[in-house]
């Protein structure tokens, strides 16, 4: 394998760590992926107030925030065994960051005029919400 991409975490859960020799960090990461955990709402219905709370307590932005913070405690340890293993980490470049985003843009665009066929009203906007949504915890 030349190359793959990764989070920092997977280089630990793969056991990747102490053979591969250079990693880049793209600013944002290369790919994203949303994890949904859903309830069927007669079960939810049907449940005690005192149980539906505990369900919301633990549902929604706040398990979010802490599946996102054991990531990234993951992720750093992983680049810390890295470190240690000898890999060299090097950001990516302004050049590169602005060679693959010319090129994953046609993706986004063809994402966006598919999403619209299927009734997304604004695709470009919901990106655009997204990425702001991204900006803001990265301050």
């Amino acid at each position: 394998m030349d190359g793959t991409l990764f989070p920092a975490e997977s280089t630990d859960s793969f056991k990747i760590d102490k053979i591969i020799k250079h990693a880049t960090q793209f600013p944002g990461g290369l790919y994203n992926t949303s994890f949904v955990f859903m309830m069927n709402p007669a079960k939810y219905n049907s449940l005690s107030a005192e149980d539906k709370k505990v369900v919301d307590e633990l549902s929604g932005e706040s398990v979010a925030r802490r599946f996102g913070k054991a990531w990234d405690r993951v992720d750093d340890l992983a680049l810390t065994n890295m470190q240690k293993n000898g890999v060299k980490v090097i950001k990516a470049d302004n050049f590169f960051v602005c060679d693959v985003n010319a090129r994953t843009s046609k993706l986004e665009r063809d994402w966006a005029v598919a999403a619209k066929a299927k009734g997304l009203k604004d695709p470009s906007g919901t990106l655009s919400d997204f990425r702001a949504e991204i900006a803001k915890l990265q301050k």
